[in-house]
Protein backbone atom coordinates (compact mmCIF):
# COMPACT_ATOMS: atom_id res chain seq x y z
CA UNK A 1 0.00 0.00 0.00
CA UNK A 2 1.54 3.21 -0.78
CA UNK A 3 2.53 6.06 1.97
CA UNK A 4 0.31 8.73 1.46
CA UNK A 5 0.80 11.89 3.57
CA UNK A 6 -1.87 14.16 4.80
CA UNK A 7 -5.07 14.82 2.55
CA UNK A 8 -5.70 18.83 1.47
CA UNK A 9 -8.35 20.27 1.71
CA UNK A 10 -9.25 21.18 -1.94
CA UNK A 11 -10.87 24.91 -2.34
CA UNK A 12 -14.34 23.00 -3.40
CA UNK A 13 -14.15 21.09 -0.21
CA UNK A 14 -13.76 23.96 1.88
CA UNK A 15 -16.19 25.41 0.61
CA UNK A 16 -18.79 22.54 0.56
CA UNK A 17 -17.23 22.28 4.70
CA UNK A 18 -18.27 25.82 5.45
CA UNK A 19 -21.91 25.18 3.44
CA UNK A 20 -22.74 22.58 5.48
CA UNK A 21 -22.37 24.66 9.07
CA UNK A 22 -24.33 26.56 7.47
CA UNK A 23 -27.43 24.80 6.79
CA UNK A 24 -26.70 22.84 4.17
CA UNK A 25 -25.77 18.98 4.48
CA UNK A 26 -21.94 17.47 3.27
CA UNK A 27 -22.40 14.05 1.83
CA UNK A 28 -18.85 11.78 1.47
CA UNK A 29 -20.05 9.45 -1.64
CA UNK A 30 -16.44 7.77 -2.56
CA UNK A 31 -12.56 8.02 -3.02
CA UNK A 32 -10.36 7.15 -5.96
CA UNK A 33 -6.84 5.87 -6.21
CA UNK A 34 -4.83 7.35 -9.56
CA UNK A 35 -1.47 7.19 -11.11
CA UNK A 36 -0.81 10.87 -11.33
CA UNK A 37 2.22 12.74 -10.77
CA UNK A 38 2.65 16.35 -9.32
CA UNK A 39 4.59 18.97 -10.71
CA UNK A 40 5.94 22.05 -10.07
CA UNK A 41 3.13 24.17 -11.76
CA UNK A 42 0.21 22.23 -9.78
CA UNK A 43 -2.29 23.75 -7.55
CA UNK A 44 -3.89 20.87 -5.43
CA UNK A 45 -6.57 23.65 -4.00
CA UNK A 46 -8.07 23.87 -7.27
CA UNK A 47 -8.40 20.54 -8.38
CA UNK A 48 -11.52 19.08 -8.85
CA UNK A 49 -10.55 15.10 -9.49
CA UNK A 50 -7.43 13.12 -9.24
CA UNK A 51 -4.71 13.91 -12.27
CA UNK A 52 -5.16 10.17 -13.36
CA UNK A 53 -8.08 8.77 -11.72
CA UNK A 54 -7.46 4.83 -12.24
CA UNK A 55 -9.91 3.13 -9.82
CA UNK A 56 -13.09 4.00 -7.25
CA UNK A 57 -13.14 2.90 -4.08
CA UNK A 58 -16.49 2.93 -2.28
CA UNK A 59 -16.79 3.72 1.43
CA UNK A 60 -17.57 0.50 3.78
CA UNK A 61 -17.60 2.01 7.19
CA UNK A 62 -17.39 5.21 8.85
CA UNK A 63 -16.46 6.19 12.81
CA UNK A 64 -17.71 9.00 14.18
CA UNK A 65 -17.24 9.32 17.41
CA UNK A 66 -15.34 12.44 16.96
CA UNK A 67 -17.01 14.69 14.79
CA UNK A 68 -13.90 16.81 13.60
CA UNK A 69 -11.79 13.82 12.51
CA UNK A 70 -13.93 11.35 10.22
CA UNK A 71 -12.46 7.92 9.83
CA UNK A 72 -13.44 6.62 5.92
CA UNK A 73 -12.99 2.93 5.45
CA UNK A 74 -12.07 1.89 1.53
CA UNK A 75 -11.61 -1.61 1.03
CA UNK A 76 -10.11 -1.93 -2.40
CA UNK A 77 -9.55 -5.36 -4.71
CA UNK A 78 -8.61 -5.47 -8.05
CA UNK A 79 -11.13 -8.38 -9.18
CA UNK A 80 -12.66 -5.87 -11.95
CA UNK A 81 -9.35 -3.99 -12.38
CA UNK A 82 -8.64 -4.71 -16.21
CA UNK A 83 -5.39 -2.51 -16.43
CA UNK A 84 -2.59 -2.56 -13.48
CA UNK A 85 -1.29 1.29 -12.65
CA UNK A 86 1.23 2.51 -10.29
CA UNK A 87 -0.83 4.15 -7.15
CA UNK A 88 0.10 7.34 -6.10
CA UNK A 89 -3.04 9.48 -5.89
CA UNK A 90 -5.99 9.24 -3.32
CA UNK A 91 -8.67 11.31 -3.49
CA UNK A 92 -12.32 11.81 -1.11
CA UNK A 93 -15.26 12.85 -3.10
CA UNK A 94 -18.16 14.28 -1.83
CA UNK A 95 -21.42 16.43 -2.76
CA UNK A 96 -23.10 19.27 -1.33
CA UNK A 97 -27.01 18.35 -0.95
CA UNK A 98 -27.75 16.48 -3.99
CA UNK A 99 -25.00 18.71 -6.30
CA UNK A 100 -22.27 17.55 -7.96
CA UNK A 101 -19.68 15.04 -6.91
CA UNK A 102 -16.35 16.81 -6.89
CA UNK A 103 -13.16 16.70 -5.06
CA UNK A 104 -12.95 16.98 -1.34
CA UNK A 105 -9.56 16.37 -0.67
CA UNK A 106 -6.36 14.95 -2.05
CA UNK A 107 -3.13 13.52 -1.34
CA UNK A 108 0.24 12.17 -3.24
CA UNK A 109 2.55 9.31 -2.35
CA UNK A 110 5.15 10.75 -4.68
CA UNK A 111 7.76 7.93 -4.54
CA UNK A 112 6.47 6.00 -1.76
CA UNK A 113 3.74 4.55 -4.40
CA UNK A 114 3.08 0.98 -4.73
CA UNK A 115 1.55 -1.22 -7.50
CA UNK A 116 -1.89 -2.38 -8.32
CA UNK A 117 -1.77 -5.53 -10.69
CA UNK A 118 -4.77 -6.31 -13.06
CA UNK A 119 -7.39 -8.87 -12.42
CA UNK A 120 -5.63 -11.83 -13.65
CA UNK A 121 -3.00 -11.17 -11.00
CA UNK A 122 -5.45 -11.92 -8.00
CA UNK A 123 -3.83 -10.51 -4.92
CA UNK A 124 -5.43 -10.52 -1.29
CA UNK A 125 -7.91 -7.79 -0.42
CA UNK A 126 -6.57 -4.80 1.73
CA UNK A 127 -8.11 -1.84 3.72
CA UNK A 128 -7.62 1.77 3.49
CA UNK A 129 -8.22 4.11 6.43
CA UNK A 130 -8.62 7.84 5.87
CA UNK A 131 -8.85 10.45 8.53
CA UNK A 132 -10.86 13.68 6.87
CA UNK A 133 -11.05 16.89 9.10
CA UNK A 134 -14.71 17.96 9.47
CA UNK A 135 -16.48 19.99 12.15
CA UNK A 136 -19.05 19.16 15.49
CA UNK A 137 -21.81 22.32 13.38
CA UNK A 138 -21.93 20.83 9.68
CA UNK A 139 -24.48 18.19 8.71
CA UNK A 140 -22.78 15.21 7.14
CA UNK A 141 -24.10 12.09 5.78
CA UNK A 142 -21.87 9.20 4.73
CA UNK A 143 -22.31 6.64 1.68
CA UNK A 144 -21.57 3.62 2.50
CA UNK A 145 -21.81 1.22 -0.54
CA UNK A 146 -22.63 -2.08 1.62
CA UNK A 147 -22.66 -4.33 -2.33
CA UNK A 148 -18.90 -4.73 -1.49
CA UNK A 149 -18.10 -5.77 1.33
CA UNK A 150 -14.98 -7.94 2.39
CA UNK A 151 -15.02 -8.85 6.36
CA UNK A 152 -11.79 -9.36 8.05
CA UNK A 153 -11.64 -11.52 11.89
CA UNK A 154 -11.54 -8.03 13.34
CA UNK A 155 -14.70 -6.55 11.48
CA UNK A 156 -16.62 -10.04 13.10
CA UNK A 157 -15.70 -9.59 16.38
CA UNK A 158 -16.64 -6.23 16.83
CA UNK A 159 -20.10 -7.32 15.56
CA UNK A 160 -20.70 -10.09 17.66
CA UNK A 161 -19.51 -7.65 20.61
CA UNK A 162 -21.94 -5.04 19.67
CA UNK A 163 -24.74 -7.90 19.14
CA UNK A 164 -24.00 -8.93 22.64
CA UNK A 165 -23.38 -5.64 24.16
CA UNK A 166 -27.70 -4.78 22.90
CA UNK A 167 -30.31 -5.04 25.34
CA UNK A 168 -32.62 -6.31 22.49
CA UNK A 169 -29.57 -9.13 20.47
CA UNK A 170 -31.48 -11.94 21.53
CA UNK A 171 -34.71 -11.11 22.80
CA UNK A 172 -36.95 -13.31 20.08
CA UNK A 173 -35.53 -16.23 20.95
CA UNK A 174 -35.15 -15.29 24.98
CA UNK A 175 -39.17 -14.61 24.60
CA UNK A 176 -40.10 -17.32 23.03
CA UNK A 177 -38.05 -19.88 25.03
CA UNK A 178 -39.50 -17.72 28.60
CA UNK A 179 -43.04 -18.11 27.27
CA UNK A 180 -42.59 -21.76 26.45
CA UNK A 181 -41.15 -21.80 29.89
CA UNK A 182 -43.17 -20.40 32.15
CA UNK A 183 -46.30 -22.32 30.50
CA UNK A 184 -44.49 -25.14 31.48
CA UNK A 185 -46.62 -26.21 34.78
CA UNK A 186 -43.83 -28.52 36.01
CA UNK A 187 -41.16 -25.54 35.01
CA UNK A 188 -41.14 -24.41 38.77
CA UNK A 189 -41.32 -26.58 41.99
CA UNK A 190 -43.85 -25.10 44.87
CA UNK A 191 -42.42 -24.37 47.77
CA UNK A 192 -42.71 -27.29 50.70
CA UNK A 193 -44.48 -26.26 53.56
CA UNK A 194 -42.60 -26.72 57.26
CA UNK A 195 -43.88 -28.79 59.98
CA UNK A 196 -43.50 -29.14 63.35
CA UNK A 197 -40.11 -31.24 63.09
CA UNK A 198 -38.92 -29.77 59.32
CA UNK A 199 -38.29 -26.10 58.14
CA UNK A 200 -39.90 -25.77 54.46
CA UNK A 201 -38.13 -24.86 51.39
CA UNK A 202 -38.28 -21.92 49.10
CA UNK A 203 -40.34 -22.24 45.90
CA UNK A 204 -43.12 -21.08 43.57
CA UNK A 205 -46.54 -20.51 45.13
CA UNK A 206 -48.53 -23.28 44.81
CA UNK A 207 -51.70 -22.59 42.60
CA UNK A 208 -54.86 -22.09 44.52
CA UNK A 209 -57.81 -24.43 43.73
CA UNK A 210 -61.17 -22.66 42.76
CA UNK A 211 -63.31 -21.92 45.45
CA UNK A 212 -60.22 -20.62 47.65
CA UNK A 213 -60.20 -17.34 46.88
CA UNK A 214 -61.66 -16.51 50.32
CA UNK A 215 -58.64 -18.38 52.08
CA UNK A 216 -54.71 -17.54 52.83
CA UNK A 217 -51.77 -19.48 52.23
CA UNK A 218 -50.42 -21.11 55.26
CA UNK A 219 -46.58 -21.53 55.95
CA UNK A 220 -47.24 -25.25 55.98
CA UNK A 221 -48.35 -25.16 52.14
CA UNK A 222 -51.76 -25.57 52.51
CA UNK A 223 -54.81 -22.76 51.73
CA UNK A 224 -57.07 -22.47 54.70
CA UNK A 225 -59.96 -20.35 55.67
CA UNK A 226 -59.59 -17.57 57.63
CA UNK A 227 -60.07 -17.65 60.78
CA UNK A 228 -61.73 -13.81 61.78
CA UNK A 229 -62.46 -11.90 58.84
CA UNK A 230 -61.83 -8.14 59.01
CA UNK A 231 -65.06 -6.94 60.41
CA UNK A 232 -64.98 -9.17 63.19
CA UNK A 233 -61.40 -7.90 64.45
CA UNK A 234 -62.56 -4.70 64.01
CA UNK A 235 -65.76 -5.88 66.24
CA UNK A 236 -63.46 -7.15 68.46
CA UNK A 237 -60.96 -4.17 69.26
CA UNK A 238 -63.85 -1.64 68.50
CA UNK A 239 -66.75 -2.99 70.34
CA UNK A 240 -70.33 -0.87 70.40
CA UNK A 241 -69.73 2.04 72.62
CA UNK A 242 -66.25 2.59 72.64
CA UNK A 243 -64.73 5.74 72.07
CA UNK A 244 -62.25 6.60 69.10
CA UNK A 245 -59.99 9.64 69.16
CA UNK A 246 -58.67 11.40 66.40
CA UNK A 247 -56.22 14.53 65.47
CA UNK A 248 -57.42 14.65 61.88
CA UNK A 249 -60.71 14.30 59.77
CA UNK A 250 -60.70 10.25 59.39
CA UNK A 251 -64.15 8.97 59.84
CA UNK A 252 -63.96 5.08 61.10
CA UNK A 253 -67.61 4.70 58.82
CA UNK A 254 -65.32 4.74 55.98
CA UNK A 255 -62.57 2.86 57.51
CA UNK A 256 -64.00 0.27 58.67
CA UNK A 257 -67.29 -0.68 56.67
CA UNK A 258 -70.38 -2.58 58.53
CA UNK A 259 -70.15 -0.43 61.58
CA UNK A 260 -71.44 2.83 62.68
CA UNK A 261 -70.14 5.96 64.34
CA UNK A 262 -71.43 9.40 65.46
CA UNK A 263 -69.67 12.21 66.76
CA UNK A 264 -69.60 13.18 70.48
CA UNK A 265 -70.54 16.53 71.54
CA UNK A 266 -67.97 19.00 71.21
CA UNK A 267 -66.02 20.67 73.91
CA UNK A 268 -66.19 18.34 76.50
CA UNK A 269 -63.66 16.31 78.64
CA UNK A 270 -64.73 12.56 79.75
CA UNK A 271 -64.33 11.48 83.49
CA UNK A 272 -65.25 7.79 84.58
CA UNK A 273 -68.39 7.00 86.12
CA UNK A 274 -68.49 6.17 89.90
CA UNK A 275 -67.97 7.94 93.41
CA UNK A 276 -65.48 9.93 94.48
CA UNK A 277 -63.82 11.37 97.51
CA UNK A 278 -61.86 14.23 97.34
CA UNK A 279 -58.51 14.28 99.59
CA UNK A 280 -57.60 11.06 101.72
CA UNK A 281 -60.30 12.02 104.61
CA UNK A 282 -62.85 14.86 105.55
CA UNK A 283 -63.36 15.89 101.36
CA UNK A 284 -66.39 16.32 99.33
CA UNK A 285 -68.18 13.11 97.79
CA UNK A 286 -69.31 13.30 94.58
CA UNK A 287 -70.88 10.76 92.55
CA UNK A 288 -70.84 10.53 88.33
CA UNK A 289 -73.76 8.47 86.66
CA UNK A 290 -72.68 6.88 83.23
CA UNK A 291 -74.43 9.46 80.92
CA UNK A 292 -74.03 12.46 83.00
CA UNK A 293 -73.14 15.42 81.83
CA UNK A 294 -72.34 18.42 84.02
CA UNK A 295 -69.71 21.75 84.65
CA UNK A 296 -68.81 24.74 82.58
CA UNK A 297 -66.10 25.98 80.40
CA UNK A 298 -66.60 29.55 82.67
CA UNK A 299 -68.68 30.20 85.79
CA UNK A 300 -69.50 33.46 87.47
CA UNK A 301 -68.82 33.05 91.41
CA UNK A 302 -71.81 33.14 93.77
CA UNK A 303 -71.55 34.42 97.29
CA UNK A 304 -71.59 31.09 99.05
CA UNK A 305 -68.19 30.40 96.36
CA UNK A 306 -66.03 33.23 97.49
CA UNK A 307 -63.33 32.51 100.22
CA UNK A 308 -63.52 34.11 103.33
CA UNK A 309 -62.00 37.14 103.13
CA UNK A 310 -62.38 40.69 104.81
CA UNK A 311 -62.58 44.39 103.76
CA UNK A 312 -60.36 47.50 104.95
CA UNK A 313 -62.63 50.25 106.25
CA UNK A 314 -62.55 54.45 106.46
CA UNK A 315 -64.45 56.49 108.88
CA UNK A 316 -64.95 60.12 108.74
CA UNK A 317 -65.83 62.69 111.53
CA UNK A 318 -68.92 65.08 111.28
CA UNK A 319 -67.36 68.14 113.04
CA UNK A 320 -65.96 69.52 116.00
CA UNK A 321 -68.12 69.84 119.11
CA UNK A 322 -68.53 70.97 122.87
CA UNK A 323 -70.73 69.99 126.19
CA UNK A 324 -71.63 72.85 129.07
CA UNK A 325 -70.88 71.64 132.36
CA UNK A 326 -73.19 73.07 135.13
CA UNK A 327 -72.77 74.77 138.75
CA UNK A 328 -71.42 71.45 141.14
CA UNK A 329 -73.97 71.40 143.55
CA UNK A 330 -73.48 67.85 145.21
CA UNK A 331 -70.84 67.47 147.96
CA UNK A 332 -69.95 64.22 149.07
CA UNK A 333 -68.48 64.76 152.41
CA UNK A 334 -69.49 62.84 155.86
CA UNK A 335 -71.33 60.43 153.83
CA UNK A 336 -67.89 59.56 151.76
CA UNK A 337 -66.35 58.45 154.49
CA UNK A 338 -68.67 56.37 155.15
CA UNK A 339 -67.00 54.27 151.99
CA UNK A 340 -63.83 55.61 151.69
CA UNK A 341 -62.94 56.42 154.86
CA UNK A 342 -62.44 59.91 156.39
CA UNK A 343 -58.84 60.50 154.82
CA UNK A 344 -61.32 61.47 151.82
CA UNK A 345 -61.34 65.13 151.58
CA UNK A 346 -65.27 66.19 150.58
CA UNK A 347 -65.69 66.87 146.81
CA UNK A 348 -67.63 68.27 144.41
CA UNK A 349 -69.48 66.61 141.17
CA UNK A 350 -70.95 68.38 138.34
CA UNK A 351 -72.30 66.90 134.90
CA UNK A 352 -72.26 67.87 131.41
CA UNK A 353 -75.75 69.29 129.65
CA UNK A 354 -77.35 67.16 126.94
CA UNK A 355 -75.86 68.36 123.42
CA UNK A 356 -77.81 66.75 120.98
CA UNK A 357 -77.27 63.51 118.87
CA UNK A 358 -74.45 63.29 116.44
CA UNK A 359 -72.90 60.74 113.07
CA UNK A 360 -70.05 59.26 111.77
CA UNK A 361 -69.70 57.91 108.39
CA UNK A 362 -67.45 54.62 106.34
CA UNK A 363 -67.40 53.35 103.14
CA UNK A 364 -65.80 49.97 102.09
CA UNK A 365 -63.97 50.09 98.45
CA UNK A 366 -65.45 48.26 95.44
CA UNK A 367 -62.84 45.47 94.09
CA UNK A 368 -62.94 43.02 91.12
CA UNK A 369 -64.11 43.28 87.30
CA UNK A 370 -67.81 40.78 87.43
CA UNK A 371 -65.81 38.37 84.51
CA UNK A 372 -66.22 34.70 84.70
CA UNK A 373 -63.80 32.72 86.31
CA UNK A 374 -61.70 30.21 83.81
CA UNK A 375 -62.14 26.13 84.61
CA UNK A 376 -60.58 24.59 81.75
CA UNK A 377 -56.74 23.42 81.93
CA UNK A 378 -54.53 23.24 79.17
CA UNK A 379 -55.89 21.57 75.88
CA UNK A 380 -55.49 19.96 72.57
CA UNK A 381 -58.51 19.45 70.13
CA UNK A 382 -58.97 16.54 68.65
CA UNK A 383 -62.21 14.73 67.19
CA UNK A 384 -63.84 12.20 69.16
CA UNK A 385 -66.27 9.60 67.58
CA UNK A 386 -68.40 6.59 69.59
CA UNK A 387 -69.36 3.40 67.86
CA UNK A 388 -73.41 3.40 67.76
CA UNK A 389 -73.97 0.26 66.01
Amino acid sequence: MAQFPTLTFTEAGLQMLIQAQNGHTLKFTKGKLGSGVLTDSDNIVKFTDLKTPKMTLPITKVDDSNKELLVLTFDTGNTSLEEGFISRELGVFAQLDNGTETLYAYSNAGNNYDYMPNKDTPVSQSRLEVEIICSTSANVQIVIDKSIMYTTREDVDEMIATHDASDTAHEPAFTAKFKAHNADTDAHKDFVGATAEKAGVRGMVPAPAAGDEGKFLCADGTFKVAKMTTLELVNLLYPVGIIAEFTNDTDPNNIWPGTTWSKMDAGRVLISAGTYTEGTEGGDTYTYTLGDKGGEAKHRLTTEELASHGHGISISSVGNHSHDVGSPEVIIGDMANSFYGSNNPPTKYGKTMNAGAHSLSASIALTGSNFKHENRMPYETVIRWKRTD
